[in-house]
């Protein structure tokens, strides 16, 4: 007789963990989906501010838009980390973690090929050679001629920088504008660099 209510409270018990056990679960996977939508979201704009500042670069007088850019990849690197462990089965948790990592380390080499370009084009402009090469004195022209033979030399390696800012191309979400601006950015800069170094090239080249 004693026996009956002692089973009964054992399965009271054990009725009450059965029946709480699954909304635990439920309450983890809500708080896993609303830390994987926003770990997602910050990733996505995280990719949005690096083409806005890829923009802004191409009329900047320094190439702090460029290094802001690769600084953004610090941000997305920690987001693809945390999404890990939140990655549940979502298609895009999953996607980002496995190629995120290896467009950052791209994104990196290109942006970081267009910083040495945006600086070359940003010393052009500090230099002004085209201005001072008509200067008579000779401290300018000595000054003028290592200048110009230091910006030709370099000449090669600006335009190899070039190509690999515009070879990086990622289509995948987010990465579509980033790659346009990119691409925009390599143009521009370019075209300024080109421009500059052809008109020094013609004012500074002594009379045949």
């Amino acid at each position: 007789m004693n026996r009956n209510p002692v089973w009964t409270f054992v399965a009271v018990i054990l009725g009450g963990l059965l029946s709480v056990s699954p909304v635990v679960a439920a309450g983890a996977e809500d708080e896993d989906a609303t830390n994987r939508a926003q770990a997602i979201d910050a990733i996505n704009n995280e990719l949005k501010m690096m083409a806005t500042q890829l923009e802004r670069s191409r009329d900047d007088d320094t190439d702090d838009s460029i290094q802001l850019a690769i600084r953004q990849t610090d941000g997305m690197v920690s987001n693809i980390d945390f999404l890990k462990n939140v990655k549940g089965d979502d298609k895009i948790a999953n996607a980002m973690i496995e190629h995120y990592p290896g467009y950052i380390d791209s994104f990196v080499i290109a942006a970081t090929a267009l910083a040495k370009l945006k600086n070359a084009q940003v010393r052009q402009n500090e230099k002004m050679l085209w201005k001072r090469c008509a200067e008579r004195s000779d401290s300018t022209k000595t000054q003028v001629h290592d200048e110009l033979a230091r910006q030709l030399e370099q000449v090669n390696e600006i335009s190899n920088a070039r190509d690999v800012a515009q070879n990086f191309s990622v289509s995948n979400a987010g990465w579509s504008n980033v790659t346009r601006q990119m691409h925009n950015a390599a143009d521009a800069i370019w075209t300024i660099y080109d421009m500059q170094l052809k008109n020094t090239r013609e004012k500074c080249s002594p009379p045949k």
